[in-house]
């Protein structure tokens, strides 16, 4: 008896590993290609499988990974490409297991892959929810029906890609939303010459499409944090049943991806959601700075980071303080990213004619010339140090154009970086 505990031990030891290594790997995706690459690689790892099954739906698209023999093969086409049995399963929301006689008395499964003669039974769970659906299904070798602990790795699977993908669809319509704009401002350009009134409307419709935009990031970005939610309450119910410390570390390491992925879309969340407020007010420079270090206490003491900062203003400043925040928490946090051996920090405010300069200055590693334009460019990470999502100096520069101001950086690698923020009064 000890001998099978101690089996059933390693082998989810194992499988949890797998999950942490598949869910890192997925967290660094960025086409469905290299999706299906994980799912072909790790997979077979987590769950017993003969064949591997996942169908996700967002509007009218539809995406399909198939694992099988080794092989994930992927399809992206429209709901035709949904399997009769997966949208029974889907309408009625509730997880399903078949056996082999009934998958041969089931005329929706005649023709398609589960009918093969070494499939013996199959598990599915379906999730329905209001931005998108997915079915994941695995078809076993074996009479014996899924225990309860391969359900929840179907779950954690599936949570996982259900975000991942939401995260690449978003991005794909957030590109489709760019494209359309460069292409109406092109017309506005051209129409401006001669037709002051199609120029009126063509501004009007560009005006609502920015809008529809901000709308959809905002509103999309909050929502598909859910699925995050559901697999660090699914971690921590977990930890709560074992004192295994090889275990309780791997799913730390699980819920820290969980937590990187869901520290995007809260950037990506909080920059939209400034689209919607425009409040000023008198600022306070000290209480922010007070509060940034607050915020980043823990990592101010385990590095040693010494903090200065100078207010040099004669005059009050009235600005949105929620922006100003945000901007300042993360170039915090790519200062303590890059920090040296004995990391500093410097923070000025001075006047700059009617309007405000400040410096927010580092002794780290700087920043190499040949990437200084890459900088605040979305998801660019600087070299593997980084451990950050890609979005902070890109959110920083959004945030500050649409202050009116303008960014600027100076760098010497290994020595420092300083960024540069005007704004207008």
């Amino acid at each position: 008896m000890a001998v099978s505990f101690d089996n059933l031990q390693n082998t989810q030891r194992i499988r949890y590993e797998a999950f942490a290594n598949f869910a890192t790997e997925i967290n660094n995706c960025n086409t469905y290609n290299t999706i299906a690459v994980a799912l072909s690689g790790q997979v077979k790892f987590i769950l017993d499988s003969f064949i591997f099954r996942i169908c996700y739906q967002f509007d009218n698209s539809t995406l399909t990974f198939e694992v099988f023999r080794g092989n994930c093969t992927f399809l992206e086409g429209t709901v035709d490409s949904v399997l009769q049995f997966e949208k029974q399963v889907l309408s009625r929301g509730i997880p399903v297991s078949v056996t082999r006689a009934e998958i041969k008395e089931n005329p929706t499964l005649n023709q398609t892959v589960y009918h093969h003669p070494k499939v013996h039974s199959l598990s599915v769970l379906p999730t329905v929810n209001s931005q998108h659906q997915i079915i994941v299904t695995n078809a076993l070798r074996q009479e014996d029906l899924s225990l309860e602990s391969d359900f929840k790795f179907l779950r954690l699977i599936s949570d996982l890609i259900a975000s991942k993908l939401s995260q690449l669809f978003l991005i794909r319509q957030i590109e489709q939303k760019r494209l359309e704009l460069e292409q109406k401002n092109k017309q506005i350009t051209i129409l401006n010459q001669t037709l002051e009134e199609k120029v009126s409307q063509r501004t009007v419709e560009l005006q609502e499409a920015n809008l529809e935009l901000q709308t959809l990031f905002y509103r999309t970005s909050h929502d598909f944090r859910a699925p995050l939610a559901n697999i660090v309450g699914l971690a921590n119910l977990a930890e709560m049943v074992t004192d295994d410390p090889d275990v309780l570390n791997l799913f730390d390491k699980c819920k820290t991806v969980v937590g990187g992925l869901d520290k995007m879309l809260f950037k990506l969340n909080t920059m939209s959601s400034f689209e919607f407020e425009k409040n000023f007010e008198k600022i306070d420079f000290k209480d922010i700075v007070q509060k940034i270090k607050q915020k980043f206490q823990n990592e101010i003491q385990s590095n040693d980071i010494v903090v200065r900062f100078s207010d040099a203003t004669l005059n009050s400043f009235s600005c949105h303080k929620a922006m100003l925040l945000c901007i300042f928490e993360n170039l915090f946090e790519n200062a303590i990213c890059f920090c040296s051996a004995q990391p500093e920090i410097d923070i000025h405010i001075e006047n700059s004619g009617p309007g405000l300069l400040i410096r927010f200055a580092d002794n780290g590693t700087g920043i190499p010339p040949e990437i200084k334009d890459k900088i605040f460019a979305m998801y660019y990470r600087g070299n593997e140090r980084s451990t950050g999502t890609g979005l902070g100096l890109y959110i920083v520069k959004k945030l500050v154009k649409m202050l009116n101001g303008k960014i600027t950086v100076e760098s010497k690698a290994g020595v420092f970086t300083a960024f540069n923020i005007g704004l207008p009064a």
